[in-house]
């Protein structure tokens, strides 16, 4: 349901057709609009606008303000053939970050979840040549394939991939108490995106900022009768997270909806 306003005559439209009508027809189809107001909005009296970024048309008219680089389009089309090709960051997403990268300049960058290097090819051309990456990933299939792009793309000395079980790495990272990063990317398992979140405040920089992924779910973490296990696994971290005291956060929903953290 979609509000609209006509600012010639200053009345309230409705548009009542569903999203999943607007989904099978296209946005040259949306429903006629009535000045009268809705039984649901006499029930409800709350106006509510979703923003659906999974609709075709929305994502067509956000990629006109996208770009890709040579090698990040081989590895998309290297993705769209495998399996778990939507482990991938959107090129929306992308674009994104590459933008927050270029305005916070970070010097180092710690990625966890890595799939088949994308995200971390997206961090090296958004960054100065000086910008050394952290990668920690477990599969060996798919890091060695991000090998292969990270060479191509001429950047494989920037980035020091590690194999192994994230919170090991991390644990690891923490106690040799050399490391600090700027900017921490997370996307691996989201069981356990909370130890993970933890151990990149003990790794932050005072004035860095974390980034995790995934945390609408496809909108699913929003439902309270969800049946979606990730979706309620990532709902009970999304709830922990807004009840902390110790830093800010803010949700995007752009892709599948990313959290930005920062220490306080």
């Amino acid at each position: 349901m979609i509000l609209v306003l006509n600012n010639r005559n200053n009345k309230v439209g409705y548009v009542v057709k569903s999203m999943k009508n607007i989904n099978d027809q296209g946005s040259s189809n949306i429903s006629k609009q009535s000045t009268e107001e809705p039984s649901f909005f006499q029930k409800k009296r709350k106006i509510v606008a979703p923003y659906n970024t999974e609709l075709e048309y929305v994502r067509a008219y956000l990629a006109k303000c996208v770009t890709l680089s040579p090698v990040q389009k081989k590895i998309q089309a290297q993705n769209n053939i495998m399996p778990e090709g939507r482990m991938q960051i959107r090129p929306e997403l992308a674009h994104f970050l590459g933008f927050i990268l270029r305005l916070i300049k970070p010097q180092s960058i710690l990625e966890v979840g890595s799939y088949t290097g994308f995200s971390a090819l997206t961090f090296a051309e958004s960054t100065d040549p000086s910008c050394k990456i952290t990668a920690i990933d477990r599969n060996l299939e798919w890091t060695k394939l991000a090998e292969q792009f990270w060479k191509e793309a001429k950047i494989s000395d920037r980035i020091h991939l590690i194999y192994g079980d994230a919170f090991t790495v991390l644990t690891d990272i923490i106690a040799q108490k050399k490391s600090f990063y700027d900017f921490i990317f997370i996307d691996a398992d989201k069981k356990n995106y909370e130890s993970y979140v933890n151990c990149a405040l003990k790794l932050l920089a005072p004035s860095g900022l974390i980034i995790v992924d995934n945390v609408l779910w496809r909108g699913e973490v929003a439902k309270t009768d969800s049946v979606d296990p990730i979706a309620k696994m990532i709902h009970a971290f999304n709830e922990r997270m807004f009840e902390r005291t110790d830093i800010r956060l803010s949700i995007v929903p752009l892709d599948d909806g990313i959290m930005m953290i920062q220490k306080k």
